[in-house]
């Protein structure tokens, strides 16, 4: 028998001793609750020794650079990236993102050619 169906059963068997356990160890570690946001950051996992913390750090502080960004896919099936249709319309999507407060840049395909596909007609 496969060891996941053989821990299945054990537990399915011993359900409600299992369930008791949970909420013995629930109650237990409830009075520690309120510091679990010392330990649990957005954006995952971080040792603040890490270089790239630092890294980080130093870009917003020192130089008042954003280490967000977001990056939008264009795609068209008629028009290639280097066409002036192209072109135009991701200038016109990306208008109003610009004019945001708290953008401090946008980088387009202009220039970047890393940043079209292939075939030409997706960009990011």
């Amino acid at each position: 028998m496969p060891m996941l169906e053989r821990s299945g059963r054990f537990i399915y068997r011993r359900r409600y001793a299992v369930i008791a356990v949970w909420a013995v160890l629930v109650i237990a570690l409830l009075p520690f609750a309120p510091r679990a946001r010392e330990f649990l950051k957005p954006g995952g996992f971080t040792n603040e020794n890490f270089q790239s913390v630092e890294a980080r750090r130093i870009l917003q502080d020192r130089l008042d650079v954003s280490v967000i960004s977001i990056e939008i896919i264009f795609v068209s099936r008629e028009w290639t990236a280097y066409e002036p249709d192209f072109i135009g319309a991701v200038e016109d999507a990306l208008e109003p993102v610009e004019a945001l407060d708290r953008v401090v840049g946008v980088a387009t395909h202009i220039g970047a050619p890393e940043r079209v596909s292939e075939d030409g007609h997706t960009v990011r």
